[in-house]
């Protein structure tokens, strides 16, 4: 069984909704949000939660970052 889709070892996978977030989802959501939509948007967009839209977004910018 594929970790990443069971929420598991994956970049974005959140514990607090137990739902599959794979590369798809990853990339819908951030696909919205870097053409100007909201988090709102980018979750109804592909078709998550907004908390979730909100780590998968969060995760993302953390990774431009860099490490501490």
């Amino acid at each position: 069984m594929n970790d990443e889709k069971q929420g598991g070892a994956g970049p974005a996978a959140d514990e607090t909704t137990h739902h599959a977030i794979d590369r798809t989802v990853i990339a819908d959501v951030l696909n919205c949000y870097a053409h100007g939509g909201t988090t709102e948007q980018s979750a109804i967009s592909a078709g998550v939660d907004v908390a979730t839209a909100h780590k998968i977004i969060a995760d993302a910018i953390a990774a431009q970052k860099g490490p501490k």
